[in-house]
């Protein structure tokens, strides 16, 4: 291989100009400017995404094992439970129509209203 006789054509180029902060600063703001750009892909869906097995899907019931949906919302509570909860009802009422017995009443009763009478209770007189 022959030896190079040209001159090397880097070498001008080692030496930075006096200005390179301008140029460093519009590298650095079109790095910033790339990174935001791809960082926008992040978002989008890819391939992959599209192609991804879908979740597993709960099996359905057996009728011939007597395996039902529960159709209800909220759970059936059992007997015993509901019992207990009737009797705290049932205490609570009763505490409070006792209560509300024995408090006297300082309340002033109000006089009754007259009633109006009306024209036909009057008597006529012959005219």
């Amino acid at each position: 291989m022959k030896s190079r006789t040209h001159p090397d054509d880097f070498a001008a180029t080692a030496v930075l100009p006096a200005d390179d902060r301008d140029s460093n600063r519009e590298a650095d703001t079109q790095e910033l400017l790339y990174e935001e750009y791809l960082r926008g892909f992040d978002d989008l869906p890819v391939l992959r995404d599209a192609v991804s097995p879908p979740p597993p899907r709960v099996a359905r019931p057996d009728f011939r094992r007597g395996e039902r949906r529960d159709q209800r919302k909220v759970a059936r509570e059992d007997t015993q439970s509901l019992r207990q909860l009737r009797e705290r009802d049932l205490e609570a009422t009763y505490r409070e129509y006792l209560g509300a017995e024995l408090e006297p009443s300082n309340k002033k009763k109000s006089p009754a209203k007259k009633r109006r009478k009306s024209g036909k209770g009057r008597k006529r007189t012959p005219g």
